[in-house]
């Protein structure tokens, strides 16, 4: 059974941010989890994480609604990095059931799936199985 160390969680609603810690906590196959309140933050995150020295990130679950830098502009600066081989998954969890937003985010070559809010155990063991 494979550990996932590092779990980046892009979120800025604070209950939404609360329940996906709590899920996290009790599941045995997450170790660390970073929270980040918007897209900026957790790109200067990723920039660490692909240097040399950096520790991998193996999962990220995104918002697409949030204020400084929201989903969109964080999937789009993403193609902007270096080493683009060892940017992980990204899994985009938010209130939007929107299809045009659907489809945008699957056609994006980081994210490996889609969910709305809120997650719950099924959709976490949806995440593992694909990661």
């Amino acid at each position: 059974m494979r550990t996932i160390n590092l779990t980046y969680i892009i979120e800025d609603d604070e209950i939404a941010s609360y329940l996906i810690r709590k899920l996290l906590e009790e599941h045995p196959r997450f170790d660390q989890v970073h929270f980040f309140k918007n897209g900026k933050l957790a790109l200067q995150g990723i920039e660490k994480t692909l240097r040399p020295d950096g520790p991998p990130v193996d999962l990220i679950i995104l918002d697409l609604t949030m204020s400084i830098m929201d989903g969109w502009e964080f999937l789009h600066e993403l193609k902007s990095l270096k080493n683009q081989k060892q940017i992980p998954p990204v899994v985009v969890l938010t209130s939007s059931i929107d299809n045009h937003d659907i489809e945008k985010a699957k056609s994006n070559p980081y994210v490996v799936t889609y969910f709305s809010k809120p997650l719950d155990e099924n959709k976490l063991n949806q995440i593992i199985d694909l990661i």
